[in-house]
């Protein structure tokens, strides 16, 4: 055997199946690589240090490595800095025959050194020699412990591997056949090894470093792609099961791996200039991490069936929300450090409209699904943090490390009030806010009231209700005791919440003032017939310090909370805040390797929600907007020309519902469709939608569109309601549409007109439950005899509208006491309240619209006023 097959087999390529893990940190190679090394041997002039096996050993850095010259000897080495060495003794055990590949060991006894070598005309075979102090060897003790003797070893065996462990001596070792193949034998003497009969691995590998850690036992080994390692869990032997096999350095040659402390040093040669070197990388030890499940806030899961269509779906079907941008830095700080999606970490995604303890039993089988083989940190933010502490409560600590919350209500939140007793919503410009509208505005069916779509669409804003005393009247608190509506998911979840502090780590910002509760007064009698505030309308807010969204007390909880300068969004978003939390988690991390994240700014936006069987693109100001699961989300939406794409997939009709955010005010508005090309996806309908800060309400720019869009709505519902009134109005649209496109202002607001009187007509002839869609379409009328009519105010006399409108708003009040008389009688007003908060919305727009001189829309507004004040006190 040639030494030179000894030195080539490193070096063959050969492909294998291999994947990448992370079993510990990647190995950085140290910057001022090569390694020093100073010295010389007598007679020896050193090419190259390869082969090389490390021990730390009475505070020194040792190293018994091959040394390249005239042939190949064995030689040792000291560093006291594992940076700087000293070359110290030339060993030649044969008699100038080529010694190679060392491994020592150290025992109770000594030094223990195995080495390869190659008689001239025989085969490799491994060899031993004892050390009484790992310098100097003792030339009696050499002896060869292993021969070439299987079929697959025809050609020799070498490379060994040695490690000693409760009296038993582990060698894995090279064999060559055809090619290198990886074997194990094992010995209680460390002499006479036993072998296993089948090869561990093959395909060119040669083994280097058996590492243990945890319990684990890590085979380091070089194959043509570098350095690999496999792992086991039991006591090594023939049938140990090696599994997880993956590379952790790309092809560097002759290496070994040490470890110490909290660190492994992977040490290879480097052939520069025909001199092989000695180089170094490191791999800060890596403890075996725990799976992350990051549980999001409101709106911080999406899935398009069930918010836009009110399917049920599977947990498993929901996404992150492709509009929330604030665990974008989370989860790329967790890549750029190692971690992989969907094996290392994982996102919970789930109907934030459900109850809380519903999700938290989604969250049990969630977890359960995924088979853990240890403990994970689960992160929550917002609502999120509510779940998981929920799930802990309920279900145990068993499957929990850390519990960490961010910025989660505890003690739950004051702005969750006013939507659970009275339907109404504090602007906010927060996630939590806009998952509220959306709800409102997709299931507004005009037969439930606002505070009733609500508790019946987005029940987990009950478990949201404050479990400490939020309100006062203007003498006294009011306690929660003697409230008509308590949250009584987080009270009953109280009493134990002490029994996961020790798992728990609670983070709250402190921004500014935040909403902590109201001052109220008696309910109104509006409120009265809807049923709204049993417990008081507000008319003042009480503050307290906190993120803005959450207080900091209603945040904290546990033993030592965290708390920062942070904004809701920021806490999960910025860098420090993600410094905080992977530190909390125990994740080593430096600030240049931390990527933050950002915040979904809502206000000025606009939104946009398709409703099937179209695709949806918004283009604007030469950028494209493609709708992601049915959302197209703009930031910063300004005034300017919006061209909305709508693009058939499947034939039928399909609605866009579109909403303008701002800090003042938001504003809705749906546009109708039909798909009925075939291919449904040759058809693409165009919309030009205007934003203009002056005109805030949403609008579609192209006259004829709305005529087309009304047309069409009025034409679908009247396939069921078959009212010969309606008819008459659609037909009296399509001449209204061309008076439009000829500007014959006059005969087109008496066609709009007489349009507004039939549906009305049609109106009066539906059973109540109908009537909200032929009102929807009276709105649109209304929006649509606006923009064509603009300023034609001919015949219109301000000081007239004034006065019908000031002769209305007498109606108000004795209306709202008939009906309550009524209520107290028993009977079903909520439809007559309806039609009055109807009446007085109107009068308000009308009052406006007077001031801005847009007369026609006040006059076809107090029309019908009109029209609703004959219904409102029909019983």
């Amino acid at each position: 055997m040639k030494k030179i097959l000894l030195v080539a087999f490193f070096l063959f390529t050969t492909l294998f199946s291999s994947k990448q893990t992370y079993a510990f940190e990647p190995f950085i190679p140290y910057e001022e690589n090569p390694l020093n090394v100073t010295g010389q041997y007598y007679n020896w002039e050193e090419a190259g240090i390869i082969q090389a096996s490390f021990l730390y050993d009475e505070s020194k850095y040792k190293m018994w490595y091959t040394s390249l010259g005239n042939g190949m000897r064995l030689a040792y080495g000291e560093s006291t800095d594992n940076v700087n060495w000293e070359r110290k003794k030339l060993y030649n055990f044969l008699n100038n025959q080529d010694i190679h590949d060392p491994s020592i060991l150290k025992t109770p006894q000594g030094y223990v050194l195995y080495f390869g070598t190659t008689p001239p005309g025989q085969h490799t075979r491994i060899m031993r020699i004892d050390s009484s102090n790992g310098i100097d060897f003792d030339l009696s003790t050499l002896q060869t412990v292993l021969m070439p003797e299987q079929s697959w070893e025809w050609a020799g065996v070498s490379s060994p591997t040695i490690y000693f462990e409760n009296g038993a001596y582990y060698l894995f070792y090279t064999a060559l056949s055809n090619n290198w193949k990886m074997g194990f034998a094992y010995s209680t003497d460390g002499i006479h090894f036993t072998k296993c009969h089948d090869f561990l691995l093959e395909a060119d590998v040669a083994p280097k470093s058996l590492v243990k850690k945890d319990n684990i036992y890590y085979l380091f080994f070089h194959s043509p792609n570098g350095v690999e390692t496999v792992e086991t869990t039991s006591q090594p032997s023939c049938n140990s099961n090696w599994t997880n096999r993956h590379i952790v350095f790309d092809s560097p040659r002759f290496h070994s791996v040490m470890h110490k402390d909290n660190a492994l040093y992977l040490y290879y040669a480097k052939n520069i200039n025909s001199l092989w070197s000695l180089n170094r990388a490191s791999s800060s030890e890596q403890v075996k991490k725990n799976p992350i499940i990051i549980i999001p806030g409101f709106l911080g899961s999406w899935n398009k069936d069930a918010i836009l269509h009110n399917k049920i779906v599977l947990q498993q079907d929901w996404i992150l929300n492709p509009i929330a941008k604030e665990y974008e830095g989370l989860e790329k700080t967790l890549i750029h450090l190692g971690y992989e999606k969907n094996k290392d970490f994982y996102y919970f995604n789930y109907d934030w409209r459900k109850d809380i303890e519903s999700n938290a039993d989604k969250l049990n089988v969630f977890i359960n699904n995924l088979h853990l083989e240890q403990p994970a940190d689960l992160v929550g933010h917002s609502l999120g943090g509510i779940v998981g502490r929920i799930y802990a409560q309920k279900y145990g600590k068993t499957n929990i490390e850390h519990l960490v919350t961010v910025g989660s209500p505890h003690q739950g939140i004051a702005k969750s009030y006013m939507a659970v007793e009275g339907g109404e919503i504090e602007t906010d410009n927060s996630l939590f806010w806009l998952a509220e509208k959306i709800v409102l505005q997709l299931y507004k069916d005009g037969l439930k009231t606002d505070r009733q779509i609500l508790s019946e669409n987005f029940p987990v804003i009950q478990n949201l209700i404050p479990t400490t005393d939020f309100l006062k009247d203007e003498s006294q608190v009011i306690s929660i005791s003697n409230m008509a509506i308590k949250n009584n998911l987080l009270s009953r979840y109280q009493d134990n919440f002490n029994q996961i502090f020790d798992i728990l780590q609670t983070t709250s910002g402190e921004k500014g003032m935040t909403t902590s509760g109201y001052v109220v007064k008696k309910r109104n009698v509006i409120d009265e017939l809807l049923d709204n505030y049993p417990d008081g309308r507000p008319i003042q807010k009480l503050t307290d310090m906190g993120d803005l969204t959450v207080t900091s007390v209603s945040a904290k909880g546990g033993e030592n909370p965290i708390i920062l300068s942070k904004d809701h969004g920021e806490l999960i978003y910025t860098k420090d805040a993600i410094k905080q939390l992977l530190d909390t988690l125990q994740i080593g991390v430096e600030d240049k390797d931390i990527i933050e994240g950002k915040r979904t700014n809502l206000f000025p936006s606009l939104i946009f929600l398709m409703l099937s069987p179209a695709k949806l693109e918004i283009r604007v100001g030469g950028k494209t907007y493609q709708e992601q699961e049915g959302v197209v989300f703009i930031e910063n939406a300004l005034s300017n020309s919006y061209e909305l794409r709508a693009t058939g997939q499947d034939n039928g009709r399909y609605s866009i519902l579109v909403g303008r955010l701002t800090e003042e005010k938001d504003y809705w508005t749906r546009i109708e469709g039909i798909i009925t090309a075939n291919p449904p996806s040759s058809q693409t309908d165009i919309y030009t939608l205007l934003l203009d800060d002056q005109f805030p309400q949403l609008s579609l720019s192209s006259s004829s569109t709305l005529f087309e869009e009304l047309i069409l709505y009025l034409s679908d519902i009247n396939i069921t309601f078959k009212k010969a009134d309606i008819t008459k109005a659609i037909n009296n649209l399509k001449f209204s549409k061309q008076l439009s496109e000829v500007q014959n202002k006059g005969k087109l607001k008496t066609t709009l007109l007489l349009s507004h009187q039939q549906l009305f007509s049609g109106y009066y002839k539906l059973p109540i439950q109908e009537r909200a869609k032929v009102l929807y379409a009276v709105e649109k009328l209304e929006r649509l005899h606006d923009q064509v009519m603009g300023s034609y105010n001919i015949g219109i006399s301000p000081s007239k509208l004034k006065s019908d409108i000031r002769n209305l708003k007498k109606l108000d009040l004795p209306t709202q006491t008939f009906l309550l008389s009524m209520k107290n009688k028993g009977k079903n007003i909520l439809k007559n309240t309806q039609t009055l908060i109807e009446i007085n919305k109107r009068l308000k727009q009308a009052e406006y619209s007077i001031s801005q001189n847009r007369l026609n829309y006040a006059q076809i507004l107090l029309k019908s006023v009109n029209e609703l004040v004959k219904e409102v006190r029909k019983l």
